[in-house]
């Protein structure tokens, strides 16, 4: 309940990923969390990454993980609100779409049923 307050009053979340092996090959539950929270989510780009989000579409997404790229990104969102709420927006829809458990089963389901009905 606490941490929901804390999301939802936050300017945006960070998730900073080194390019790393274990970066590289998962897509952080905390990161779809933090989308599905409709605030704009600053992250850096890895592979797993790049694979759901875009930069300036869903996230604000640094090329690097250091400092100075980051606060670019944030500064480019603080600089244009309207741009920040769009891409909060967009993030919560894909985390809907793509992250969220009732659609994960549901495409589970029909996958099983076509194998069944062969």
């Amino acid at each position: 309940q606490k941490l929901q307050e804390l999301m939802d009053g936050a300017f945006g979340l960070l998730a900073p990923l080194p390019d790393n092996l274990q970066n590289r090959a998962r897509f952080p539950t905390k990161l779809g969390y933090y989308l599905a929270s409709g605030r704009p989510v600053f992250t850096t780009a890895v592979p797993s990454v790049c694979e759901y989000l875009a930069d300036n579409k869903n996230a604000f997404i640094a090329n690097t993980c250091n400092a100075s790229s980051i606060c670019d990104k944030i500064e480019q969102c603080y600089k244009i609100p309207d741009l920040g709420l769009r891409i909060g927006r967009k993030g919560k829809e894909l985390a809907l779409s793509q992250f969220y458990f009732m659609n994960a089963c549901s495409k589970l389901v029909d996958f099983l049923m076509q194998i069944k009905n062969g």
